[in-house]
């Protein structure tokens, strides 16, 4: 009898334990989420250039959005969550073994390779429907288009 009464006490623990770090779980979640929605879940008018510091068509994109005085984020596909993110942005049906730098996501639509006048383009499209958050690239992947 005792020793089932300390089983039943120590299922009880563990049941809470499991509780407890789900719920911490679930909390940094939604933290690091709501700290990059931007990044995430852009805007439709925001954007968001995937690539490489020392990428030359990476920084020739980004100088060219910072010449015309286009704001936009920066994603550093060194850091492998950033880089997941990108292929998971990229959706299940992009079959590419490789790909060039940069990506970019704007307007609910991801550019693979875009110059900045094309994002600037797709940019000044997207500005009418401003205050939408796109959410369906992330959750179903975007349908690329390539500009090579």
């Amino acid at each position: 009898m005792h020793v089932r009464h300390t089983l039943i006490r120590l299922l009880r623990v563990a049941a809470l334990s499991l509780a407890a770090v789900l719920v911490l779980l679930l909390a940094a979640a939604t933290t690091y989420g709501y700290q990059h929605r931007d990044r995430l879940f852009p805007r439709s008018d925001s954007i968001v250039v995937y690539g490489r510091e020392t990428c030359a068509i990476t920084r020739r994109v980004r100088d060219g959005l910072a010449t015309r005085g286009i704001p936009y984020v920066f994603a550093d596909v060194d850091v492998p969550a950033i880089d997941d993110e990108m292929w998971f942005k990229l959706g299940p049906d992009f079959r590419e073994p490789s790909i060039t730098f940069p990506v970019v996501h704007v307007g609910g639509r991801v550019l693979l390779t875009p110059s900045a006048e094309q994002v600037a383009a797709q940019w000044q499209a997207a500005r009418t429907d401003a205050e939408t958050r796109d959410y369906a690239t992330f959750l179903r992947g975007a349908r690329p288009v390539p500009h090579y």
